[in-house]
């Protein structure tokens, strides 16, 4: 509310009001929302009723701007729970109060407040008895409206918790579903990741966010980081979470260009409205699963500015009160968000390196030093990763610190050829559902798993591979009636693709 009306006292009140009356201007009232809730959030219709109704308050409801602004303070500080010392105010609208902010959600609930609680005061005035019960029939109206949203609220939780646990009909944990969806998705290998994972998100889930461990990944390029966080965006048993995916090395401390940790979540947030739901409390927040690419840009290394100032430490410090859930960002409770992390941390490649060649050279110690990098423990990790400069700090708010092995040439193998999840199998399926086919040879396969193992890729450097080969030979397909595309090595080397020259006679009709 506009911190004017809190200035007029009642008397003042009912004088203007009483002066547009009698003069024939009672239309006046619908001008004073601009004058008086200037800066508020309800609405002019809201507005009015409240000018209205406080005017016609007798001298001994001044008081009620009193409580209106005790309540407003208290409300606009946050300190909803000391509201009941606001002298005055019935039972029945402290617990609303109670009710309406105890989460801290303000979204649709001003306007109930306002209205219930001045209600509230002209139900109980001695004068205009006439006036009453048309007062009574709006205060049973809000109140309905309270009761409605209480219902509302319980009934969604209620269906909500039945969703989610086992059923007859449904005896598979959310858990299980989520590793069972990695695996059929075509996500090869990594299986501790995809276990801590699924149970991760199953906790924090089952619990409506209160079980929530975060989550930090380590893995080379091309090891099915990002895929995972794809894979679980796409679950419809997961379609009332709101998913946001975010590149750390972008962050900037509060006050430099770029976007500090306010406006990353400020993204957030304008996703997260998109899913709001109406509860007991009106519109509420949903759970949130934000995941965090290259952070090894953050907290792996120093990025010092011209004042000596170490910039990611600064961003590192700020990210973990989120990570902790104990900052709030606008209407973003962060302790509803489960983050899940991820970086190569190349140099602790470079240190793994060293370490392999200063136990010797030779493919059976290489060999034993490399299955033995494939078997990490977080324990192993933390201490990895507090050798090449992660904060102790930092390693202690992240729970689960996870290695994701380089994929082997099998592994990439499938990546490529799966006829279901396969790139390969995922373009020939686009091809088919446009009355077309396509084909290619081994030598090609080859080739591409060649590049891949050279450049550290997976499944979306593949696909962009794939399609850099094609290239407009697509197109070429549709404007000439071809119905067979097939590639063949010789197109890495700038040579054609091969086209059914046959079948291309007869154009599509």
């Amino acid at each position: 509310m506009s911190e004017k009306i809190f200035k007029v006292s009642g008397e003042e009140f009912r004088k203007q009001y009483k002066e547009a009356y009698e003069s024939g201007r009672a239309s006046l009232a619908d001008k004073m929302p601009a004058e008086f809730f200037a800066r508020t959030a309800i609405s002019d219709e809201v507005a009015v009723l409240l000018f209205r109704y406080m005017s016609f308050l007798d001298e001994a409801d001044k008081t009620t701007c009193r409580y209106l602004q005790e309540v407003k303070k208290l409300i606009e500080n946050g300190k909803f729970q000391h509201l009941k010392e606001c002298e005055g105010l019935n039972p029945q609208v402290i617990d609303m109060i109670d009710t309406l902010y105890e989460k801290r959600l303000r979204e649709c609930c001003d306007e109930l407040l306002c209205i219930a609680m001045t209600m509230y005061r002209i139900f109980n005035m001695q004068e205009r008895p006439l006036q009453r019960p048309e007062y009574k029939r709006r205060t049973e109206m809000a109140w309905r409206a309270v009761n409605k949203a209480r219902k509302d609220k319980l009934i969604e939780l209620s269906e909500r918790k039945k969703s989610l646990k086992e059923s007859p009909a449904d005896n598979i944990p959310l858990a299980v579903k989520v590793k069972e969806h990695f695996d059929s998705s075509g996500m090869r290998g990594q299986e501790e990741a995809k276990k801590i994972v699924a149970m991760s998100v199953h906790k924090f889930v089952i619990s409506e966010g209160k079980d929530r461990n975060p989550i930090l990944l380590e893995g080379p390029t091309g090891s099915g980081k990002t895929f995972m966080f794809q894979l679980l965006e796409e679950m419809p048993e997961l379609k009332d979470l709101c998913f946001f995916n975010y590149c750390a090395s972008d962050m900037t401390p509060n006050g430099f260009s770029g976007d500090d940790i306010s406006n990353v979540f400020s993204k957030y947030e304008r996703m997260a409205r998109q899913k709001m739901k109406k509860g007991e409390n009106g519109l509420q927040m949903p759970l949130g699963i934000i995941f965090l690419d290259e952070m090894d840009k953050i907290i792996g290394m120093s990025n010092t500015d011209s004042n000596g100032e170490d910039c990611n430490a600064i961003v590192t410090a700020q990210l973990l009160t989120a990570i902790a859930g104990t900052q709030n960002y606008g209407s973003v409770d962060t302790s509803k968000i489960l983050f899940i992390m991820a970086g190569a941390f190349e140099e602790l490649e470079n240190s793994r390196k060293k370490k392999r060649e200063e136990h010797g050279i030779g493919f059976a110690v290489n060999a034993s030093t490399k299955e033995k990098e494939n078997s990490m423990t977080g324990y192993d990790l933390r201490e990895e990763l507090e050798e090449i400069g992660v904060s102790k700090q930092f390693l202690g708010r992240v729970p689960y610190i996870v290695h994701m092995d380089r994929l082997s040439r099998a592994q990439l193998r499938q990546i490529l050829v799966d006829k279901e999840h396969g790139v390969f199998g995922k373009k020939q399926k686009w091809f088919k559902r446009n009355g077309k086919t396509l084909t290619y040879d081994e030598d090609l396969v080859e080739e591409i798993l060649d590049r891949m193992e050279e450049h550290d890729m997976g499944a979306r450097g593949a696909a962009a591979m794939l399609e850099t080969l094609i290239g407009t030979a697509e197109y070429d397909m549709f404007a000439n009636g071809y119905k067979n595309l097939h590639l063949h090595k010789g197109m890495f080397f700038r040579a054609e693709p091969v086209f059914d020259e046959q079948k291309g006679k007869s154009r599509d009709k």
